[in-house]
């Protein structure tokens, strides 16, 4: 059982890290500005 569950772990940490490192690279991760947002969502005490 335990050998069962190491090599389930391992699979699982080998598929994530190869699906983030084959990921392509043309989208760069969306980057969120706080100026972007509304005032409220930023800052409610503000208002």
């Amino acid at each position: 059982m335990k050998r069962v569950l190491a090599l389930l772990i391992l699979f699982v940490a080998g598929v994530t890290i190869a699906y983030f490192m084959l990921l392509p690279k043309e989208k760069p991760l969306p980057v969120i500005n706080p100026v972007d947002l509304e005032e409220e969502m930023v800052d409610p005490e503000r208002s």
